[in-house]
């Protein structure tokens, strides 16, 4: 039997005192962890303050502790080649090897300490293979040790950033004899962690995987004040040594921020982390399998909550108390089980049903209270065999339209919009007289880059696609019109990347607007892939309060969308908004169904015949880049951003995925990228004023 380690790396930082940290913190720290599913910390990249090895004894948190003993500056083993390093120099050895020793000794009577590391990134020589005799020698615990690679001084090999084709690989391997546990990986440096799900399908899948501990922990932000007397967290090159040799954002690499906020990734975290999991059996009968992932306890100790949902609305719920599933096993279970009369519950064909699922803590249990959700899942149990779109109140009115040399003016009953020549797009839709749109979509393929997107050389690789959008020429504009309806046809050419965006907007009777959207790219010629494929829309500042029917409620990207389950969530434009330490793509949400977007009295609703992502915020893109206009260069702190007076609203087919394998090469995985090919998507507006 093995034991997964949900293991995390954990840097000692508070933002107030640096490297000391009250016991008061070390138990928000370990409080945090149990939360969010984690069992395991490696003790990076030194022995820990005393206190918290208490802690992880108290409490239940494995340790992997390493020794005090890095010398990456001379190079790593398994990264770039070097001729000397003190790993191989007798007159080392001693510093070496007492460093070792010091925390053996110190630390051996802890329970929670289930293995030794020897240091990080600290070259690999003579003096670890001597280390490793002497500890296996006096103590049961095994070694841990990265840079031994699968040499024999280590027991279990621990690689750095492996993706899940290399842990794949290793587990597919006929002479692969010891379990691999991550020592680092899903680099969590700002908008970060996607393939997280992707990775532990593939851990769970092998039983010689065991595991890893993310890199890392908390954002190693410092409190600092801006002249004007506002706080922010500063990083590297903030403190005088602009010009000098910094790591940048580069410690800006945690779950969660340095005043403990849950970053967004952090609900990932707990979800892939989970240790109780719902999966379909014939979900559309309601037969479903519980699956109880602890290594040591029953579900006893849990209530299972279910909900099911009809169009994003909850039709009936029960509580029960769990199956009593012992450690490791399964249970077949049916909703009528969970929910009498389940059977005689009719499902309308033209709607969409989920079941929800939650697993709640019945008694307290160690640092978790009572009324703890431990897990959640949502499946679905029907699609719907039409679009699902929300409620619309439609009255006609003939379709009029008066040609002006600007363009075209539309009118149809209460709504009114206008066809711009030049712009290739309509403009100032409103309705009973209030704005709605102040400049309607235009061709978008780029996206404000995440960290992630600097490391892999996307603004270099896929630059081209910036102004695209922004820069692409109106060729042709045809249109025809009918009492029923307008339908003016835009077509906008794109030479730097040897493409045509065309555009159908049919303005209704009723006052709908169907919006086609149609990227064709040139087949003999050649351009990178997209950042994102969709359109921007420029709405006024007073349409903040936002209704979606989707994923939800933070901010999900179509790598890290497994903890954002489907339903109805509310929220503003500013509550989309997460102010990352260093400012970069935030706040999106895939999946979508209709979208609400208005003032409360007055505003637009979008729904689509495929699901769309969408996102919405006070900025330009263009906000987000180097003031000094140096190229591929971001901006560093959110008190440099300065609010629009207006709303920029995305509706999207799709953005690529964030990444995560690590922030200063792997790109994002191909499933997640926008290749260079033909797409096609469409949605529709309907204005509407209370």
């Amino acid at each position: 039997e093995h034991v997964h380690l949900k293991g995390v790396n954990r840097h000692e930082h508070d933002p107030e005192t640096g490297h000391y940290i009250s016991r008061e913190l070390k138990m928000k720290d370990i409080l945090l962890m149990k939360e969010l599913n984690m069992n395991a910390v490696r003790t990076a990249h030194y022995p820990h303050d005393p206190f918290w090895y208490k802690l992880c004894d108290r409490y239940g948190l494995y340790v992997v502790n390493e020794a005090n003993v890095e010398s990456h500056g001379l190079g790593a083993a398994l990264q770039r080649p070097y001729d000397y390093h003190i790993a191989a120099d007798p007159e080392w050895d001693r510093a070496h090897l007492d460093r070792i020793e010091r925390m053996y000794e110190r630390d051996k009577n802890h329970p929670s300490v289930i293995a030794w590391s020897f240091g990080n990134e600290c070259g690999d020589g003579p003096v670890f293979e001597r280390a490793y005799d002497w500890i296996t020698s006096i103590d049961s615990r095994p070694v841990m040790f990265e840079q031994a690679g699968e040499k024999a001084h280590t027991d279990i090999v621990a690689p750095m950033y492996d993706d899940r084709w290399e842990l794949e690989n290793y587990a597919l391997q006929p002479q692969t004899y010891r379990p691999l546990i991550l020592c680092e990986y899903s680099h969590a440096m700002g908008n970060s962690m996607g393939n997280l799900a992707d990775t532990w399908r593939t851990i769970e899948k092998y039983d010689v995987l065991q595991g890893g501990f993310i890199w890392d922990w908390v954002d190693q932000g410092l409190t600092n004040t801006t002249e004007d007397g506002n706080e922010y967290f500063a990083y590297g090159g903030d403190f005088g040594q602009e010009e000098g040799r910094h790591d940048g954002a580069f410690c800006i690499n945690g779950v969660i921020s340095p005043d403990r906020r849950l970053n967004p990734h952090a609900h990932e975290v707990k979800r892939v982390y989970q240790y109780i999991d719902v999966e379909p059996v014939d979900p559309a009968s309601g037969v479903f399998l519980i699956k109880n992932k602890y290594d040591f306890k029953t579900l006893g100790g849990y209530r299972l909550e279910t909900d099911i949902i009809e169009n994003g609305v909850v039709i009936t719920s029960q509580s029960m108390d769990a199956p009593d599933i012992a450690p490791g096993k399964s249970t077949i279970i049916s909703m009528d089980q969970i929910i009498p009369g389940f059977t005689d519950l009719s499902l309308d064909e033209e709607k969409e049903y989920f079941a929800n699922f939650r697993f709640i803590l019945t008694e307290d249990e160690g640092l978790l209270r009572s009324g703890f959700e431990a897990a959640y899942t949502q499946l679905l149990m029907q699609a719907s065999a039409t679009q699902v779109k929300p409620e619309l109140s439609l009255a006609t009115s003939a379709v009029n339209i008066t040609e002006t040399p600007g363009g075209w003016l539309v009118t149809t009953g209460d709504t009114e919009l206008f066809i711009d020549r030049e712009k290739g797009s309509f403009t100032n839709l409103t309705h009973k007289g209030n704005l709605l749109v102040e400049e309607g979509p235009q061709p978008d393929f780029w996206r404000i880059p995440v960290d992630n997107d600097y490391g892999s050389g996307v603004p270099r690789n896929m630059g081209v696609w910036k102004d695209a959008g922004p820069s692409a020429k109106v060729v042709s504009i045809e249109h025809n019109h009918d009492a029923d309806r307008a339908v003016f046809t835009i077509s906008k050419r794109m030479e730097d990347v040897s493409a045509t965006f065309r555009s159908t907007y049919a303005v209704e009777a009723s006052g709908l607007i169907h919006a086609e959207h149609h990227l064709d790219v040139d087949l003999n010629r050649r351009s990178p892939n997209l950042p994102r494929v969709g359109t921007l829309l420029r709405i006024p500042s007073n349409m903040d309060k936002v209704e979606w029917y989707g994923r939800g409620p933070h901010e999900n990207y179509v790598d890290r969308r497994e903890s954002a389950i489907i339903g109805i969530y509310n929220n503003t434009v500013d509550g989309l908004y997460y102010p990352y330490i260093r400012p970069q793509e935030t706040g999106y949400k895939t999946d979508v169904r209709w979208l609400d977007i208005g003032t409360g009295d007055h505003g637009m609703k979008v729904f689509s015949g495929t699901p769309f992502s969408f996102g919405a915020m006070r900025y330009d893109k263009e906000d987000f880049e180097d003031p000094e206009g140096r190229q591929g260069r971001p901006l560093l702190y959110q008190h440099h951003l300065e609010i629009k007076d207006y709303i920029n609203l995305n509706i999207d087919y799709a953005q690529m995925g964030v990444g995560g394998d690590n922030s200063w090469g792997k790109p994002v995985h191909h499933i997640y990228q926008l290749p260079r090919r033909i797409y096609r998507f469409s949605y529709t507006i309907k204005p509407y004023s209370l």
